[in-house]
């Protein structure tokens, strides 16, 4: 289980002064390991995941997984009930169940 977020702050993609997300490991990396790039078009880009319905940022994911939260914030069927996901997704403040 994934505790809560130590980012709470809403997403602005001009903000420069919030630090890169590359200097983070993913979020979603299972425990001792690391993402690997699985897309040669984005290898190793971190950027900062957050709830597209109130804005707060969730956290540092790799290219891949944020395109796993893409389709669970759609919510596609095999990724809103991935206990993974679902745990991940609650890092938002203003999320009281996944949507």
């Amino acid at each position: 289980m994934i505790g809560p977020t130590p980012w709470r702050v809403v997403y602005k993609p001009t903000d420069r002064r919030r630090e890169a997300a590359r200097v983070h490991p993913c979020a979603l990396a299972r425990a001792g390991q690391r993402c690997t790039p699985r897309d040669l078009a984005a290898p190793n880009t971190m950027v900062w995941d957050h709830c597209h319905t109130h804005g707060y940022i969730r956290g540092p994911v790799c290219g891949y997984h944020n395109g796993r939260m893409r389709h669970y914030d759609k919510g596609n069927e095999r990724y809103t009930r991935d206990p993974e996901y679902i745990d991940y997704a609650r890092r938002c403040s203003g999320c009281a169940e996944p949507w």
